[in-house]
């Protein structure tokens, strides 16, 4: 057993990080693998996993990764890891209206949510939660002038993807190689979807998105599909059904459209497989309702190709190379939280993907997306953003003092 007093040897600043486990295949997971260890090398970390890891403590690399609680999203363990772990702030990864200062519990951790905002203005629940922090971080700039809108104030952090991991192959290349596996034609104009399947309605629009490719595909006979997300074919969870979506547009399963094998999506197809399908691709489609961010939308362009998003929440600024659907072809959408997000028109993803069919194979596309990509490397993300922030919040810590 590794003993706490092995944890407090100096006198560094410390930062507890509450989100997904940095294994988990999450969006959370992600920016936690990517952003903790490179913060390491200024500040003490620790992790508490809400999401990822229970049952026992663990240490990655020196960092303390604290197991979820009995209660969801750790709201009944965080305050007792900041305390333990003798926090000077606890920064939460994760959709704010799930938690509230109470919850923090140790008056000497200063609660700092690092949170997302996907739909206008900054949804009322979301607002009640922020607004009791000492401090307020955002991953995107439609975030931080919603926020700064809403009257408060709060730091810029964007999202950051590794460019080194992350970069074009060639296309022809990985399509072939990728051809038995997947099961799509190499000669075909592919279209790529790298999304989650949570929640209805469908926050990742996947109804839109395949009745548009349905009426694509009637004029195009040579395009196919890949979606890379879990199907919900058995119904089992909270999620778009999308066998079912894929036979009700009269589309098949394995010859329009390709799913992942759900095995290989539960073991992980890690960031060799990915580089390569975003590499194959002609296109990446994701016309969300509402995005905090949108990390496959960089992780796409930095590997060349192409993106088709809505204009509007975060999505417009992370478009370095694409096509933006104007906000007129979308119906607004009142969200639980209360806010606005935007259900787009199926007709306006189909004029887009006829955009993108005029232009396949362009170089100037794809060389135009890597260089966009590469202002969110996650080590120029550290340097530019996450420490002059962190060395500001942690002055106004210690003048509370």
């Amino acid at each position: 057993m590794v003993e706490q007093d092995n944890w407090n040897i100096n006198n560094r600043i410390r930062i507890l990080w509450h989100s997904n486990a940095p294994w988990a295949p999450t969006g959370y997971g992600n920016q936690t693998a990517l952003i903790v260890p490179r913060l390491q090398k200024h500040y003490d970390m620790a992790i508490s996993a809400f999401y990822g890891l229970e049952g026992g403590m663990q240490l990655l690399n020196g960092i303390p990764i604290y197991p979820k609680g009995e209660t969801a999203y750790g709201a009944d363990v965080i305050g007792l890891y900041s305390a333990a772990f003798n926090a000077d702030i606890s920064i939460t990864l994760i959709d704010a209206w799930v938690l509230n200062s109470r919850m923090m519990g140790n008056a000497r951790a200063k609660w700092v949510p690092y949170y997302p905002v996907d739909a206008s203005p900054v949804p009322i629940e979301v607002f009640k939660a922020v607004n009791q922090a000492f401090d307020r971080i955002v991953m995107s700039k439609f975030g931080e002038r919603e926020t700064n809108n809403a009257g408060l104030s709060c730091h810029y952090c964007p999202h950051g993807i590794d460019t080194k991991v992350f970069y074009p192959e060639d296309q022809m290349t990985v399509r072939k190689k990728l051809a038995q596996a997947v099961g799509w034609n190499p000669d075909a104009f592919l279209v790529g979807m790298v999304a989650a399947n949570n929640g209805l309605p469908s926050r990742k629009s996947f109804e839109p998105a395949l009745r548009a490719f349905a009426e694509f595909k009637g004029k195009h006979s040579d395009a196919q599909f890949y979606i890379h997300t879990y199907a919900n074919g058995d119904n089992r969870r909270m999620a778009a059904n999308i066998p079912e979506l894929i036979r009700h547009f009269g589309l098949t399963l394995g010859r329009d459209v390709f799913l992942p094998d759900p095995g290989a999506l539960w073991l992980g197809f890690g960031n060799d497989f990915m580089r390569m399908i975003y590499s194959a691709f002609d296109v990446h489609l994701l016309p969300s309702m509402g995005e905090g961010f949108g990390i496959p939308i960089v992780e796409a362009q930095a590997c060349g190709c192409p993106v088709i998003v809505g204009d509007w929440t975060a999505m417009p600024e992370l478009c370095f190379s694409g096509w933006k659907i104007p906000q007129s072809e979308a119906e607004p959408f009142w969200i639980p939280q209360g806010g606005y997000q935007y259900l787009v028109r199926a007709g306006a993803i189909v004029d887009a993907l006829e955009s993108a069919y005029t232009v396949r194979g362009n170089q100037e596309y794809r060389e135009r997306a890597r260089d966009g990509a590469r202002m969110y490397d996650i080590d120029r993300v550290i340097e530019k953003h996450w420490l002059p922030t962190l060395q500001k919040i942690m002055e106004r810590v210690e003048a509370s003092k």
